[in-house]
């Protein structure tokens, strides 16, 4: 007489009623018509267990669905709160999004890493402790982030995911952009961040009439620069004669090949006829910077500034 048993992992009590025997079935409809009192049946497609009433069969046992609490409080044979995946399997959930292993392997010994996928497909993920922006299918990366202080190689290419415009960041902020992913060959450049500069200084007094002469202002370039746009303007316009015209010099030296000018009427030199023409674009560190007056018209014009445009 048998008051209690396990099952496939489960405990059943039957108290002092008892039974003798367990019969599987295929299925619900394959159970006798009549059963008998002392015999467990169990129904192998769903692995339910019945007792025989006398006149129906009696679900004993309703095996509910495994939720991810109760496979927790169970564990199983790799940790107490352990849960084993096989390959291609993870977490789903409502929205379709997931947590699992990642679609490819970047070859750095985390095969394959850990990937969250939203519900269109795109993948973000943990890898060998690099972080990786991968593309809609997974298997083309668009940015590899936290790659230590390890630069691209010619073998980080289109095997491991990479692509034309895939990005590599170092742990310092250092970016690289993949201009060439051939195989054994790929090609990366470093990006660059230009920072603007823009340095103005006034030439004269806002009164005095302006007459030509050298340096008529002189300081020292604050930093080394790219020098990639001149201006120059007026509180007061002139009414006629020459063109006003200004050169701006580095250590001496015209970095323009065609000098600064200021139509007559006119306050500033983003409207002159002829434009600027930059011949000397790289500006030294501490190099002495001085503005000349080379020309101007009836002498009426007054308060000139300098403005110097560019990156560094």
């Amino acid at each position: 007489m048998i008051t209690n048993f396990e099952y496939k992992g489960k405990i059943f009590d039957f108290g002092g009623g008892g039974t003798q025997e367990f019969i599987e079935v295929a299925n619900y409809a394959a159970l006798p018509v009549t059963g008998s009192t002392s015999i467990i049946y169990v129904t192998l497609d769903t692995n339910k267990l019945y007792r025989w009433s006398g006149s129906t069969y009696v679900e004993i046992s309703p095996m509910e669905v495994p939720t991810l609490q109760s496979v927790l409080d169970e564990g199983n044979t790799s940790g107490p709160n352990d849960i084993v995946f096989d390959a291609g399997q993870g977490l789903y959930f409502a929205n379709t999004s997931r947590l699992i292993e990642g679609t490819i392997d970047a070859g750095l010994g985390g095969t394959k890493g850990i990937a969250q996928i939203c519900a269109v497909g795109y993948e973000l993920k943990w890898e060998a402790g690099r972080l990786y922006v991968m593309d809609g299918n997974g298997t083309g990366i668009r940015q590899s982030l936290y790659n230590f202080n390890v630069t691209p190689t010619a073998n980080e290419d289109s095997t491991k995911g990479y692509a034309v415009g895939s990005i590599w960041t170092l742990d310092n902020g250092d970016t690289y952009e993949c201009t060439d992913a051939s195989i054994a060959a790929a090609v990366w450049a470093l990006k660059t961040v230009s920072i603007p500069i823009e340095i103005q200084s006034a030439a004269s007094d806002e009164t005095t009439a302006l007459t030509t002469g050298t340096a008529k202002v002189t300081f020292r370039a604050p930093s080394a620069f790219t020098l990639t746009g001149v201006r120059a303007s007026l509180t007061t316009a002139q009414s006629s004669g020459s063109i006003f015209t200004v050169d701006i010099n580095q250590n001496g030296t015209s970095v323009l090949s065609t000098k600064l000018t200021i139509d007559n009427t006119e306050k500033t030199s983003v409207t002159a006829a002829t434009p600027p023409v930059i011949s000397t674009s790289a500006i030294t560190d501490d190099s002495e910077i001085t503005i000349d007056i080379d020309q101007i018209g009836n002498g009426t014009a007054t308060g000139l500034k300098i403005t110097l445009i560019g990156t560094r």
